[in-house]
């Protein structure tokens, strides 16, 4: 999980987004989390933040709004602690909600194959 959690901060430094204020900067928030600075709970309650976002604006099938997209990112950044068999398809949607963002995604698929172990 860990492995997973640092690369999805790791490339989200490097893009640099604006996080809608209600969501308090998942990242950052990730980035406690896996530095032990922040509980589970809180790290959690993080994920329930985005995804009531998402609700809230009656957004689950909304895949344009920039806002709604920021998130995404935020739930995929803060539920790195689940269905750590899945890690291959949330790392896919991952990429995907990237492209929905027109984030050119060659520099972190770049960082994949640098961060991660591939064996050929």
């Amino acid at each position: 999980m860990k492995l997973y959690l640092s690369f999805l901060i790791k490339v989200l430094d490097t893009l640099e987004l604006d996080f809608p204020e209600e969501l308090n900067n998942p990242v950052l928030l990730a980035r406690k989390f896996l530095n032990d600075e922040a509980s589970e709970s809180d790290y959690e309650k993080g994920a329930e933040l985005c995804w009531a976002y998402i609700d809230d604006r009656d957004a689950i099938r909304n895949f344009s709004d920039r806002d709604i997209l920021l998130a995404r990112i935020g739930t995929s950044v803060l539920s790195a602690n689940k269905d750590l068999d899945q890690a291959g398809k949330k790392l896919a949607w991952f990429f995907e909600v990237l492209d929905f963002l027109k984030v050119n995604i060659d520099a972190p698929l770049e960082m994949m194959r640098n961060h991660f172990d591939f064996e050929d």
